[in-house]
């Protein structure tokens, strides 16, 4: 039994990973001049972060260091027969995913991942409350002015931003014309509005999937209001989601007709959200056109295709682009480029949690794990985030549910011809040792 002073320092850390976290993605503290925060410094810390949390306090269970071990191995196999990229692949993607994932294991086996999930909602429940005051105030309404003009840097392009006390930034570069009305997007902290919708997306998930007994209707409030603000075909479509989601899994059905009924206004809200979508991508072709998108990913489709085991190299953004892409500061689509960076390979991790989760029904919150499954997976699908440690905290909690709903027992059996030692995987049902005859 912990004391009051360990659960309390075990919240504090939970905040700690979780604005770390925030500090590896496209914030704009990583981007504006004066201060431009160096994030393989960032994720040095949060690698740093996680070991010294795991070790110093905690004896390493025996199953977290043989995944680590074992994914470690998996991963230089892939180093071995690419070599393309290699220092990048390290600092962004090979040590931010071990680190990530050994305290993602062991804080489920010590069941606090509680902290980090709610540390993770209240931050992205300041946040959004203080760019849609701001934004509302302060971008539209311009009742409040801007306390300061600032550079940015952005795929090597220099812009300008204007800020409030540098907890609010808003920036030109994100004006949209919708319907007929030209406004400046809710960015919060971020660089744009797709980068700020992923997060705003996860903490609502988790804020009605995983707090579902004693969800905060406040909260919920600000994060959907938040994700409006974004004007993001992401953030409608992520909303649309979680809310038919949520309906259609965790709103108990009363009768065999209100469940039909459920479904049918399930389909009709996917249906009618659509359709607003598709008028939304329309109106904002003439911005932030669809055919980028298309073209994106037939490039990286040509490129996975060109080899589909190991892929073209991590992050090798040329060789994709060669495949037909019009954009030339990155890739716009998620799965279908990191397949064509490392193929069915490295993909591979990513994918197994939820297969392995899905065919295991004998999961504790396996409803819960797999709703919020199906809102990264879309995430991933449409943003390029292979690096993010918010997706590698994701797949840690995921192998962490696994490892802790599964046990490994040496077996001794004997038989008439040989004396073997089997390995047995016990999914909570023991094991007995048998002698066949």
């Amino acid at each position: 039994m912990k004391n009051t002073g360990q659960l309390k320092l075990d919240i504090v850390l939970g905040y700690v990973y979780v604005v770390l976290c925030l500090l590896c993605t496209a914030i704009m503290y990583n981007y504006i001049v004066p201060v431009h925060l160096n994030t393989s410094v960032t994720r040095l810390l949060l690698a740093v972060m996680c070991i010294a949390v795991v070790f110093v306090n905690r004896r390493v269970s025996t199953k977290a260091v043989a995944f680590i071990l074992t994914l470690s191995i998996y991963l230089i196999i892939y180093i071995v027969f690419t070599r393309i990229n290699t220092k990048d692949f390290i600092v962004a993607f090979f040590v931010p995913l071990l680190t990530i994932n050994i305290y993602c294991i062991e804080i489920v086996k010590n069941e606090t991942e509680k902290n980090v999930i709610n540390a993770f909602i209240n931050v992205m429940t300041i946040i959004s409350a203080i760019s849609l005051f701001f934004w509302i105030f302060g971008t539209l309404l311009e009742l409040i002015p801007p306390t300061k003009t600032l550079p940015y840097v952005r795929g090597n392009i220099l812009l300008q931003s204007t800020t409030y006390y540098y907890i609010y930034f808003s920036n030109k570069v994100q004006r949209l014309g919708l319907f007929g009305f030209n406004t400046i997007r809710n960015v919060g902290v971020f660089c744009e509005a797709p980068s700020f919708t992923s997060p705003l997306l996860y903490a609502l998930g988790a804020e009605l999937f995983y707090n579902k007994s004693n969800t905060n209707r406040i909260k919920v409030c600000i994060l959907i209001a938040t994700i409006i603000s974004t004007l993001s075909s992401k953030g409608f479509i992520g909303l649309i989601l979680i809310i038919v989601i949520n309906y259609l899994f965790f709103r108990k059905a009363k009768s065999r007709n209100h469940a039909i009924i459920k479904i049918f206004l399930s389909i009709i809200a996917l249906a009618a959200g659509s359709y607003f979508i598709s008028l939304i991508l329309i109106e904002k072709s003439n911005y932030v056109t669809g055919i980028d998108r298309y073209q994106d990913l037939q490039a990286a489709m040509r490129a996975f295709a060109s080899s589909p085991i190991f892929g073209v190299g991590y992050a090798n953004f040329e060789k994709v682009h060669s495949y037909g892409s019009s954009s030339l500061k990155g890739m716009s689509m998620g799965i279908p480029t990191f397949m064509a960076y490392g193929g069915i390979y490295l993909f591979a991790p990513f994918i197994t949690p939820i297969l392995v989760i899905i065919r295991r029904k004998d999961f504790k919150h396996r409803r819960e794990i797999l709703s919020f499954a199906l809102v990264v997976i879309f995430d991933f699908f449409v943003s390029l985030m292979h690096s993010n440690p918010c997706l590698f905290t994701v797949l840690g909690l995921s192998y962490g549910t696994i490892l802790k709903n599964t046990r490994f027992r040496i077996v001794h059996f004997q038989s008439n011809r040989s004396h073997s030692v089997g390995l047995y995987r016990n999914y909570g049902i023991d094991i007995k040792t048998e002698r066949e005859a």
